[in-house]
This record gives structure tokens, C-alpha cells and sequence, in this order.
């Protein structure tokens, strides 16, 4: 977190980030599988972070259940998609 905090000048974002993490550990079925440096791929998990991560900062509700609904439950579905919604609107404070 200090380091965050550091790097990013946002206490605000480092703790949401945080949560978003927490939630991440909290409802994805499986552990997060993260490719290997020398890899030059991301891994499935990268990839669908980063597509759910878009559709939050877009405020695309329907694309980000799209993406999981498959994986996560509705509950599951909430609680993620309103740590990165969070996230986002901290990192890019004055977005409405």
C-alpha cells in the first residue's frame, strides 16, 4: 500500500485498489494464474481482468456481466464490478 500510495500520489486509489484485489481473491472460482514473465501471452485471467476493468471504467454494466457471467455469480458479479467501478473513478478523479 505505501508503495502504491507512493507511486500513484493517490492514497484514495491504492486503498481501492486494494479492495479490488480483496475481491478478486474473494470470488474468482479458481486462483488467479498470472503467465510468466518470458511468456509472451497474458493468461486467460489477464486478459479477462483487463476486458472487466474496461467495461467498469466504461460503465458498461452489460458488457462486464457478459464477460463474467459465465464464471461469477450475481453476487459475486456485484461486489466486483462496484471494487472497479470505485477504482477507476479514483484513479481518474473528475469523472463523473
Amino acid at each position: 500500500m505505501p508503495e502504491l500510495e507512493r507511486r500513484w500520489g493517490n492514497i484514495l486509489a491504492a486503498r481501492r485498489y486494494r479492495l479490488v484485489v480483496e475481491a478478486i481473491g474473494h470470488v474468482w472460482p479458481d486462483p488467479f494464474a498470472v503467465a510468466p514473465p518470458c511468456c509472451p501471452r497474458v493468461s486467460f485471467d489477464e486478459a479477462l481482468l483487463a476486458g472487466v476493468v474496461i467495461a467498469a471504467g466504461a460503465r458498461d454494466r452489460v458488457q462486464f456481466d457478459w464477460l463474467t457471467a459465465e464464471m461469477l455469480g450475481s453476487d459475486a458479479r456485484e461486489m466486483l464490478y462496484g471494487a472497479l467501478e470505485n477504482f477507476v473513478r479514483a484513479r481518474a478523479p473528475g469523472r463523473v
